[in-house]
């Protein structure tokens, strides 16, 4: 960065690190060039080590790391009130450091399209209830939890029209294509969806760009999240700038961004049966 400097002859008044690894890098210019650093994490290593215990793949000094950071920058972005506790109870963060600045979308690429004109775009039928899960494709996502309550809601006797009518539209991965090689958790889930006997009412698209994203969230009747771990989450903002009625689990910043009963409906984080329960409610009252 400093070589890059040179070349251009640049001049920068102020730093803002992006994730804790660019935050080290952000803290050694802030001493090198004197100026001020802003720093905002997105997640804490601290919180993911706790929820993800052994699957947790962090190098062993990020923590150190990001202790070092919070000292040395001037300022703190937390994206949510959740954030903002992590960083003064569990690192001892300056309060006075730290300001929430909720994370947002842009409404230009993220809007409503007519749900008949975004069904045709991607290529899916008109009729039938469609339920949308749009993001990364891990375990503590949780995808598994809707599909297990996309079994529970099949099995109602009555439940929602025509219950053979539903189908989830699982949209991301690491390829084009759906592919269990290159994503596994995308075999994990087929071969839960299987075992389930849904796997007619289960669909995956693949990797999406987010130019294309608003027809996926656009073409549903509700758009689902339920991770069981969720420092913030963009995905149920994304859906509501398309215009859709939002599910999430009540876990870190998805508590912030959906208020139970007016911006969507919140869920406890691996409950299938909470999770149904709500789909099937949304599903009967669409206004």
């Amino acid at each position: 960065f400093l070589r890059f400097m040179v070349r251009d002859e640049a001049r920068y008044d102020l730093i803002h690190g992006n994730f804790w690894m660019s935050g080290w890098v952000a803290t050694e210019l802030r001493k090198r060039l004197n100026i001020p650093a802003i720093q905002i994490f997105h997640a804490m290593g601290k919180t993911k080590r706790r929820h993800q215990k052994k699957v947790d793949t962090s190098p062993g000094d990020r923590i150190k790391t990001e202790r070092d950071i919070i000292r040395d920058v001037d300022r703190l972005i937390a994206q949510c009130p959740a954030e903002r506790a992590e960083l003064v109870n569990d690192y001892s963060a300056d309060a006075k450091k730290v300001v929430i600045i909720p994370s947002a979308v842009n409404t230009r690429v993220f809007r409503p399209v007519l749900q008949a004109e975004a069904r045709s775009r991607i290529g899916v039928e008109q009729q039938g209830k469609l339920i949308v899960y749009v993001g990364r494709m891990l375990p503590r996502k949780d995808i598994r939890n809707i599909v297990r309550a996309l079994a529970l809601l099949l099995q109602r006797d009555g439940s929602t029209a025509d219950s053979s009518s539903i189908t989830l539209m699982v949209v991301g991965g690491e390829t084009v294509e759906p592919d269990p090689v290159a994503t596994p958790e995308i075999g994990e889930l087929q071969r839960l969806a299987a075992e389930l006997n849904v796997a007619d009412h289960v669909r995956f698209v693949g990797k999406r760009q987010a130019n294309e994203l608003r027809y996926y969230y656009s073409a549903g009747d509700i758009v689902v999240t339920t991770p069981w771990y969720e420092p913030f989450g963009l995905t149920p903002l994304e859906a509501m700038a398309c215009a859709r009625p939002v599910i999430g689990s009540a876990v870190g910043g998805i508590t912030y961004t959906i208020k139970e009963g007016e911006t969507g409906l919140l869920v406890p984080p691996r409950n299938p049966e909470a999770l149904a329960n709500a789909m099937q409610k949304l599903l009967r009252q669409p206004e």
